[in-house]
């Protein structure tokens, strides 16, 4: 067993499938049969030519790897083509015929979507798939007499149906059960995937040389001796969306949408050019392949637009510190830098990768001088293997830094949360008098609000602040006391004191927000867990809060949205 798995050219990196393929070797070396459960695309036919493989060489057996797809076998001759048949049984049954069971002496036949089989012919493959290969044995139609399958022969079957569409008592014989991850399971091999798959597309493009030579004139890159670069930042750009999806056939769809989309860029004349169609392409074709993870209708807008919101607002925080690190140069070599350490903000690079991405008026000498500068300004760091990294926390802006009593809270979320908040949520940010976001999954309320607060809080001021096991009251005292704290002048304990209507209190604590809000850019409020408010003076009191805060952008965030907040506009997140 080799130390690393490669797994139709990229190494297989997720557990669960280094298991798989462990398995499928032991079983291999004994020729004990086996039987793959697994979604369409998830790898079983290449899990049975690597039996095969190990097969012929560890046990020193001749023979061909021959497959049968069972799915496009008629019912009416599937059993004359697994076992032959003799003359005269049927109409067109001219002469004697040996089925694939008797033909084949040795190696391994591929018995493909055997859960397409009706029960008839798994019912007469019970003796044929016996575990014990001298109990194997076969019968022609028509035919009185059984004949023996060469022990020899090993016999590998898949489905992408369940467990329970195999007839029972044939399932025992058919060997030993395993299961293949679906893509949804692999996300360290969708990593290794997706950038190999963009580098196979495009060594294997007709007009390979002529896309070369263009490129290789082009003023954004100079040195296309690899393909590496370039794979790893377009795969980079659109592991969040690959990610985020359903995928019907996956690793194969995958694979499909990237071939399409490197042969739809074919034509560009730059590097930049190759790598935005390349992803606008991929994009494009993606939905005939996958479907949301989601099923909600709620999503607005296309990732790419969403994303370069996101990305542009990047660029211009960073570059905004090249400016300060080289106010002399052109603002075309300034706006490249900045544009450069987004693309590869989570990739490690090398001098030439720099000096590339600028332009073909770089020397290495001013890219090395570039680069020094960066690092002694805490922009990038140097590993320890010489590469080049983005200090994240360095290059990744300002944040608004909003009271403690609002601070936002720290809690897990995965990409397709993410995705789906970029998608449905932050295009209404500017637009809506306020957005309720509706979940029914009560355990990502809190995910939701730490994943808008870290896409918005470079952008605003974020205020935070749950109703799970607070409630108005104590809404109301956190913004007094930050009132007291940090405006005392604005604060009067008399006035304050003289009334116990919470309304009264809210209306007036508005000026110190108001201030807060003139101070900076127009703050944005997620109030979570709304639907726990519940008696009619906390809903009234909350409906305050709204009014008299207008400065506030209001994110709230529960289940069903009520009528009482008419205006909001709802984005369901299932």
């Amino acid at each position: 067993m080799p130390h690393e798995i490669i797994y139709d050219g990229f190494p297989v990196k997720n557990p669960k499938m280094i298991h798989v393929f462990h398995e499928v070797a032991d079983y291999a070396r004994q020729g004990y049969p086996v039987v793959l459960f697994g979604p369409s695309g998830s790898g079983k036919e290449f899990l049975a030519q690597y039996y095969y493989d190990i097969y012929i060489s560890q046990c020193n057996e001749e023979g061909r790897f021959e497959t049968v797809n069972c799915a496009t076998l008629a019912d009416g001759t599937a059993a004359g083509d697994l076992f032959g048949y003799v003359k005269g049984i049927f109409s067109e049954a001219y002469k004697d015929k040996e089925g694939l069971l008797e033909i084949l002496k040795t190696g391994v036949l591929f018995l493909d979507e055997v859960g397409d089989l009706s029960e008839n012919i798994q019912a007469m493959l019970l003796r044929a798939l016996h575990t014990n290969p001298k109990k194997r044995e076969g019968r022609r139609i028509g035919a009185v007499n059984s004949y023996k399958i060469d022990q020899r022969l090993c016999i590998v079957c898949a489905t992408d149906k369940p467990v329970d569409s195999i007839r029972e008592s044939l399932l025992f014989r058919m060997g030993a059960i395993i299961h293949v991850p679906g893509m949804e399971e692999r996300e360290e091999d969708i990593k290794s995937a997706l950038p190999w798959f963009f580098k196979k597309s495009l060594y294997s493009i007709r007009n390979y040389s002529l896309l070369i030579s263009k490129l290789e004139k082009s003023s954004t890159q100079k040195n296309l001796k690899s393909w590496d670069d370039f794979s790893t930042v377009v795969a980079n750009h659109l592991l969040p969306l690959v990610e985020s999806k359903k995928w019907k056939g996956n690793f194969r769809s995958l694979n499909t949408v990237v071939n399409q989309s490197v042969i739809r860029s074919a034509n560009s004349n730059t590097f930049d050019q190759l790598l935005n169609n390349t992803i606008r392409f991929f994009q494009e074709i993606l939905p005939n392949y996958t479907s949301s993870v989601s099923n909600t209708e709620h999503l607005l807008v296309k990732h790419a637009e969403s994303d370069s919101f996101i990305k542009q607002d990047e660029i211009n925080t960073n570059l905004e510190r090249i400016l300060q690190i080289f106010p002399r140069i052109k603002n075309h070599e300034s706006s490249k830098i900045a544009e450069f350490l987004v693309a590869y903000s989570s990739l490690p690079f090398k001098r030439s990768d720099f000096e590339s991405f600028i332009g073909s008026s770089y020397t290495p000498r001013t890219a090395q001088k570039r680069l020094r500068d960066l690092v002694s300004n805490n922009i990038l760091s140097i590993e320890e293997n010489g590469l080049y990294k983005v200090k994240e926390d360095e290059i990744a802006g300002e944040e608004y830094i909003c009271p403690n009593s609002f601070a936002l809270p720290v809690e897990n979320y995965t990409h397709e949360l993410r995705l789906k908040i970029i998608d449905a949520v932050l295009p209404l940010i500017n637009n809506s008098k306020g957005i309720y976001i509706s979940t029914e999954e009560q355990n990502i309320k809190g995910s939701i609000s730490s994943c808008l607060g870290d896409l918005l809080k470079q952008t605003y001021p974020v205020y935070h602040f749950s109703f799970d096991n607070q409630d108005i009251g104590m809404l109301i005292e956190a913004a007094k006391t930050e009132t007291e704290r940090h405006n005392p002048s604005l604060f009067s304990q008399e006035i304050w004191n003289k009334t116990d209507d919470q309304a009264i209190k809210i209306a007036f604590l508005s000026g110190y927000f108001e201030r807060h809000a003139n101070e900076s850019k127009s703050p944005v409020f997620i109030l979570e867990s709304v639907n726990k408010v519940v008696s009619n003076e906390d809903k009234m009191a909350l409906l305050a809060v709204i009014k008299f805060w207008p400065f506030f952008r209001f994110v709230l965030i529960g289940d069903k949205m009520g009528n009482e907040f008419e205006g909001f506009t709802e984005v369901k997140v299932i």
